[in-house]
């Protein structure tokens, strides 16, 4: 058994919660979500503390500015530690990039996220905020890596990073037809 933490990696501004996800990983390769089972600790709480209440497990919560980890054991097996960097500066705005993307059916697009803050700097945020997409029967976003969506069916969804209240731009993703894969020539 092996234990995954997502995300993998986390960069918050001081107060702000973030829920963390937990998922057990079979030697026969099933998988299972065990973030209300772990048991959760951070190496350093003056910089994240995260939740073992029941109801909120999982949850980190950005005290100061630093540097921790986060682990979650399940089974006595123990997470790799999952780093959280935290700025004390706020989160002003997101931006989402690119502005106008394109997928066909059946392949996937990678959007990144920067961090305006509140002392002029931009940070990467694509490993830290929540990634969604307002139509996921069109295309969705599944897992790993967070930031990479799925195009399952034409049409358009919009898609969106949040990181607490602060929610990015909206991002029409279009979703084509699956493009030409061969050109068969015939002798006849």
């Amino acid at each position: 058994i092996e234990i995954s933490v997502a995300p993998e990696m986390a960069l918050l501004p001081a107060g702000l919660t973030r829920q963390f996800t937990a998922t057990a990983i079979y030697n026969d390769g099933n998988t299972s979500p065990v973030t209300a089972t772990a048991q959760w600790a951070s190496v350093n709480g003056n910089v994240a503390t995260v939740s073992n209440d029941e109801g909120s497990k999982g949850e980190v919560t950005a005290v100061g500015e630093g540097q921790t980890f986060i682990t979650a054991s399940f089974q006595e097996v123990a997470s790799l530690p999952v780093q959280v960097q935290v700025v004390a500066s706020e989160l002003d705005a997101i931006e989402v990039t690119p502005l106008d993307p394109e997928a066909a059916v059946g392949t996937t697009r990678e959007f990144t996220a920067a961090g305006v803050f509140s002392d002029g700097q931009r940070r990467d945020l694509t490993d830290s905020v929540e990634w969604s997409s307002s139509d996921p029967e069109v295309a969705a976003f599944e897992g790993a890596p967070p930031n990479v969506i799925s195009a399952l069916a034409e049409g358009r969804t919009e898609v969106v990073a949040t990181l607490g209240e602060v929610t990015s731009n909206r991002v029409t993703l279009t979703v084509a037809p699956p493009g030409l894969v061969s050109i068969e020539i015939s002798t006849d």
